[in-house]
């Protein structure tokens, strides 16, 4: 495994924080970094998730990612084999680039190693903290001194060059993540007027949220949606009445392209209450679609 790492003296950058590394490391450094020809960003964009990655040559990759919701941005530090290392803390440093003189490096803080492909994982705060870094033009950087028999320190520092475009379009893709998950839409109840089909701006705006997850989302696997009715009028006028606003809902959200084939309406007009038909308030709660969604 030793013969993975690559081993170089110190760039600029580096030889003015070495004297803040333990003084119990003095073997030569083990550092991973992109260098300027090799440094590049890249980026996935989707409603449901963003992601902009950074390739460290010999070693893996820095990773941002955010997915659909609250705003949950996430950082990891990923090594392409199980890191020999022991458990034990990662100092993290922003270092100013290599032709910056006389910028002094920020301490980041520490992050806790266990074990695996991992080196570090961050969420929310200390995220944000290091894409700000990065889109200063700075290169956080990460140490341990507990490769193998704690006899090697190790660096891995993360390319800030070729950021600023990845990053816009990483920005772009975090504000249009949809602002709900799958949890909020796969049991939804839309309300209708008494006698009518058409939709309420309360339906169709829940609809609509339906319908956009379902354009990003294509791992639907069953839809079923229930039309009712309240008990005023006829039974048999209520089945039907029950049929229409179920099928009305069904061609809106065929709309989002859904294979129909995975759409199932049924209708129980008056049979299911969901509340006591006896006043105004327990009736406009029966005049309901439900729409119950699996993957």
């Amino acid at each position: 495994m030793m013969s993975m790492f690559r081993k170089t003296s110190l760039p600029l950058g580096l030889i003015a924080i070495a004297g803040l590394l333990s003084a119990s490391v003095s073997a030569e450094l083990l550092r991973y970094e992109a260098d300027i020809e090799q440094s590049g960003w890249k980026t996935t964009r989707s409603a449901l998730r963003c992601t902009l990655s950074h390739d460290i040559p010999g070693f893996g990759r820095a990773y941002f990612f955010a997915s659909n919701g609250q705003r949950n941005l996430g950082f990891e530090l990923q090594s392409e084999w199980s890191l020999p290392l022991q458990p034990g803390p990662v100092t993290m440093r922003s270092l100013p680039p290599a032709w910056s003189t006389g910028e002094p490096a920020a301490e980041l803080g520490i992050a806790p190693y266990t074990e695996g492909r991992t080196l570090v994982a961050l969420k929310q705060a200390a995220a944000w903290r290091l894409l700000t870094e990065l889109g200063q033009g700075r290169f956080p950087t990460f140490f341990t001194d507990r490769y193998g028999d704690n006899q090697s320190p190790v660096a891995v520092g993360v390319s800030a060059v070729r950021f600023a475009a990845a990053n816009q379009k990483f920005q772009d893709c975090l504000a249009g993540l949809l602002p709900y998950t799958f949890a909020d839409i796969a049991k939804s109840t839309v309300y209708f007027e008494h006698d009518k089909v058409d939709f309420t701006p309360q339906t169709r705006a829940r609809l609509n949220q339906i319908r956009d997850y379902l354009k990003a989302d294509k791992t639907l696997d069953l839809m079923l949606i229930e039309g009712h009715t309240d008990s005023m009028g006829g039974r048999w006028f209520n089945q039907q009445l029950g049929k229409r606003r179920a099928e009305a809902v069904r061609d809106y959200l065929l709309q989002s392209g859904i294979d129909a084939k995975r759409v199932q309406t049924v209708t129980y007009g008056e049979r299911k209450p969901a509340a006591d038909n006896k006043s105004e308030y327990g009736r406009a709660k029966n005049r309901r679609v439900q729409i119950s969604i699996s993957r």
